[in-house]
């Protein structure tokens, strides 16, 4: 993993809550993703939970867009925290915390994910 690597890394992260906060994802899927890529979600949130199983992908900008939705729709504000950056070779691995203020109660939540 080289420096180059971890500060792209961070200015994704960067730019991802940045979007969030504008609502609008359509600049930062253009900028740092691919028009291929496949986000698989975990399923744990209802909003989520009719995309587990092999029908579980989203595929492409639309798909992000789709999940962003999804997102939008269970919290009144949403962010993703990096953890650390991890030298996996000839990857980052990212370790996250993500959450925000659920839209239903009001209540901030966190979630950790490694």
């Amino acid at each position: 993993m080289s420096r180059k690597d971890v500060k792209r890394a961070r200015l994704t992260f960067a730019a991802l809550n940045d979007a969030f906060k504008a609502g609008d994802l359509r600049p930062f899927l253009t900028e740092f993703c691919d028009r291929q890529i496949v986000l698989k979600p975990a399923g744990i949130f209802p909003e989520t939970a009719e995309t587990r199983g092999q029908d579980a992908e989203m595929r492409g900008h639309d798909g992000m867009l789709r999940f962003a939705t999804m997102q939008a729709e269970a919290f009144d504000e949403f962010h993703v925290e990096p953890l650390e950056y991890i030298d996996a070779g000839d990857r980052v691995v990212v370790p996250l915390r993500y959450g925000g203020r659920a839209r239903h109660t009001g209540l901030d939540v966190e979630f950790d994910l490694s």
